[in-house]
């Protein structure tokens, strides 16, 4: 910056000198550090005997079929009805003890209502260490929100493949 009462530039730096190629050196660095920490979580299941890739998870139901059975389902419903989905984390909301994601699969999306209390501390531990675009497996119970969003309350989860 330039001083007004002075031909000196001052001592303040801008971050970018204005070169095109630092902001795409910064995404590629990024996307670098992306996958290391992505890599290590994969080490770090391994260490815990976690295979991030198992063979197989049957389902029982889809996202979109829920949507059509239960869509006039009251808000803070709960229901007896077990299910087995698998789809890909779009979204993850974490809230303490309270965790929300979006799981899609080829049928649609549907909302998953994670709860310390429901699935144990250390399970709830790993739910919020998944990222956006693993696959999991999901049992548990259809619900509605209090805010009337349908939901799979769930009370097990196998992870099926890291992105």
């Amino acid at each position: 910056m330039v001083d007004p009462g002075s031909a000196e530039p001052s001592e303040e730096v801008s971050g970018s000198d204005g070169d095109a190629g630092d902001t795409s050196l910064d995404a590629a660095e990024e996307a670098r550090d992306q996958r290391r920490q992505r890599l290590a979580k994969l080490d770090a299941l391994r260490a815990e005997g976690i295979d991030p890739y198992p063979v197989r998870f049957d389902t029982s139901d889809t996202a979109g079929g829920l949507r059509r059975e239960f869509a006039t389902l009251e808000a803070g419903s709960n229901t007896d009805h077990r299910v087995r989905i698998a789809g890909r984390v779009l979204l993850l909301r974490r809230q303490g003890k309270l965790s929300f994601a979006t799981l899609a699969d080829r049928d649609g999306s549907i909302q998953l209502f994670v709860s310390q209390k429901a699935i144990g501390e250390a399970d709830h531990d790993a739910f919020d260490r998944l990222d956006r675009g693993d696959w999991v497996g999901i049992e548990g119970t259809v619900m509605t929100t209090r805010r009337g969003e349908l939901s799979v309350n769930v009370e097990r989860f196998t992870l099926l493949a890291k992105a």
